[in-house]
């Protein structure tokens, strides 16, 4: 029973949805049938602890169906009718988060009805409220466009031979939604395009881009639809001019857009400055960086729980390294522990923690650190150990380096969790990192010619094979060219 799909479903519930579903079902408007309250009651009642022992088939039956004959279909039936109910209530709760919506809904039934005085009673306060709404995104034209195409059937129903401009106004919105929506749906396809290897039709999208650069302007005065033609060139060209005339088009109009449209349209950014950091930019670090202080400030990195992503957080960690920001990286660090999520935040902030006193070179304090916490995530695992391994090499524990290098080879064969491509390169890293240290080991030992042969061949090596970390190998390989050439 615990695959059934009513109870899959009940299991993604918080305990306020389940409570409200169970009023929902004993509501006699939405639901009469006795066997589904009971159903439903007792489904309340054990709620969150499925399990096969209160699901099993017989126990429900003899709960639910006591005085009747306890068939299986009767029982199945029962789920079946739940299902649906759960169906209308999953659309119910939906349809209340839009209540704009509503009002479209109101205005179409009261035109119907004839109350053309409380029609226009109702219209005229949903217009001012439009007028006065804050955001200016595509959902906003949407309902802009609706109403207007609502006003045009109410000027029709009446059949009044009066001046009237809702056709107007609905050819305007129309425009403007379809527009901004093409030009948004866009971004998402040349991004998708490249990452999938799709190539996706684009329809009139040339003839729309090239009325919006002739007509500038106009589309201006539009946040929605200027704002996705600057991420659209953004997009589109390599010239990072683009990149710094659309992004204070989008700081100046971020006002108008949702905490989630908004996050999306940031999104467009940071992975313009990975691409190009990628390439060897290394001004967008900088850009990048300040992309994320942006967004921190705008709350725009949290989730549904207000909880920061462990992975933003780390990640805002590591350009604040980078780009030796080591003061306001601390205070980062401990500023945004605790909206970390609670099950998270013990290996995120020792982690990254770590990452920090190893960039200042106080490597002990790493070790203590790294000792301190299981990684149970495959990704703090992997972060973890390389870390721990450019401390052994960088503190020349030599027992303890070469223990590592072996344990991590061995969990990097085994795991077959890991991507493909990223084993290869953690694989080299520790091959590479083994191999430098070896050289720099063997310096007191070998003849400076033996010493600079392997270093230029390994230096070759990594030159032509993708790894992590490739920035910290070739800082140590040019820290052994320094010495040799003493």
């Amino acid at each position: 029973m615990l695959s059934n799909q009513l109870i899959q479903v009940f299991q993604s519930f918080s305990k306020k949805e389940m409570t409200r579903f169970h009023e929902f079902a004993h509501s006699p408007y939405y639901n009469k049938h006795k066997g589904v309250r009971t159903l439903v009651a007792y489904l309340s009642k054990i709620y969150p602890d499925f399990n096969h022992r209160n699901c099993d088939r017989a126990k429900m039956l003899q709960l639910i169906l006591p005085k009747q004959k306890q068939h299986q279909s009767e029982l199945a039936l029962l789920f079946t009718y739940t299902l649906r109910l759960l169906e209308q209530y999953l659309t119910t709760e939906q349809f209340k988060e839009d209540e704009n919506f509503h009002k479209i809904l109101l205005l179409r039934k009261l035109r119907n009805k004839e109350q053309y005085r409380y029609y226009e009673k109702v219209s005229n306060k949903f217009e001012r409220e439009l007028k006065n709404d804050l955001y200016k995104d595509t959902n906003y034209f949407n309902i802009q466009f609706l109403k207007a195409a609502e006003s045009d059937q109410y000027y029709a129903h009446r059949s009044k031979h009066e001046k009237d401009h809702s056709i107007q106004q609905k050819q305007n919105n129309l425009d403007n939604y379809y527009l901004a929506l093409k030009l948004r749906d866009s971004c998402e396809m040349i991004v998708r395009s490249r990452i999938m290897k799709i190539d996706y039709s684009t329809g009139l999208l040339d003839l729309l881009i090239e009325d919006v650069r002739q007509n500038l302007d106009q589309y201006s005065k539009n946040p929605t639809i200027i704002v996705y033609f600057k991420i659209y060139q953004m997009i589109q060209n390599e010239d990072a001019s683009f990149y710094y005339d659309a992004l204070p088009v989008v700081q100046n109009n971020s006002h108008f857009f949702t905490k989630p449209e908004l996050y999306t349209i940031y999104g467009y950014f940071q992975n313009y400055c990975i691409e190009k950091i990628n390439k060897g930019q290394r001004q967008f670090l900088k850009e990048s960086f300040i992309l994320y202080k942006d967004q921190l400030e705008k709350e725009l990195l949290m989730d549904n729980n207000d909880f920061l992503s462990q992975w933003h957080y780390k990640n805002i960690v590591t350009a604040g390294i980078r780009l030796k920001e080591m003061d306001w990286t601390f205070n980062f660090i401990e500023n945004y522990k605790n909206r970390l999520s609670p099950e998270v935040i013990e290996n995120a902030h020792t982690f990254n923690l770590a990452s920090y006193y190893y960039s200042m070179g106080e490597f002990g304090k790493v070790l203590d650190l790294l000792v301190r916490v299981e990684y149970t995530d495959m990704r703090y695992s992997l972060a973890a150990k390389s870390l721990l391994l450019r401390t052994y090499y960088d503190l020349e524990e030599n027992e303890a380096l070469v223990s590592l290098t072996r344990s991590f080879s061995q969990y990097l064969s085994r795991n077959t969790l890991i991507p493909e491509d990223r084993k290869k390169g953690m694989s080299n890293l520790v091959r590479f990192t083994n191999r430098a240290f070896q050289i720099k080991s063997n310096l007191e030992f070998v003849t400076s010619n033996k010493s600079k042969k392997e270093l230029s061949k390994l230096k070759t090596e990594m030159e032509s094979t993708k790894t992590i970390y490739k920035d910290w190998l070739d800082l140590k390989v040019e820290e052994l060219e320094t010495r040799l050439g003493e």
